[in-house]
């Protein structure tokens, strides 16, 4: 054992992370992925309301549900440069927006609510926001 261990840099080498861990350590490439918790909600709410009937009091919760996290993700999706996911995004949170009330109902609107919820999922693992240090 040296009577003098090695000292730890102060400032990060170039390309390093504070403590001198190098930045593509574990997968790290610098960017995080801001749309996957809003993705996942989303998608499960667009599941859960499935479950209801549309003039139901709780449909119009999922619907306020879906269309926020769909409005989150666009704006993730913006600062991502990832523009391919702003049209479906868009589009669901126009479709299930309650203000503005679309008559919607039966087997064809419970098909497009699981891809809704396919949607949101996949643009949530895709979308990479740029990390700012």
């Amino acid at each position: 054992m040296s009577p003098n261990p090695p000292r730890r840099p102060s400032s990060p080498a170039p390309g390093n992370r504070p403590g001198g861990r190098p930045a593509d350590r574990y997968g790290d490439d610098g960017t995080l992925r801001s749309a996957f918790v809003p993705g996942v909600l989303g998608g499960i709410a667009a599941l859960v309301g499935t479950a209801f009937a549309e003039s139901s009091s709780g449909f119009t919760v999922v619907r306020y549900v879906v269309a926020i996290l769909a409005l989150i993700m666009i704006v993730f999706a913006v600062q991502a440069k990832a523009f391919v996911w702003v049209v479906p995004l868009a589009a669901i949170a126009v479709l299930w927006n309650p203000v503005v009330d679309f008559d919607f109902h039966g087997t064809w609107w419970g098909v497009v609510q699981v891809l809704a919820a396919v949607v949101l999922v996949l643009a949530g693992v895709r979308i990479k926001v740029p990390a700012s240090d």
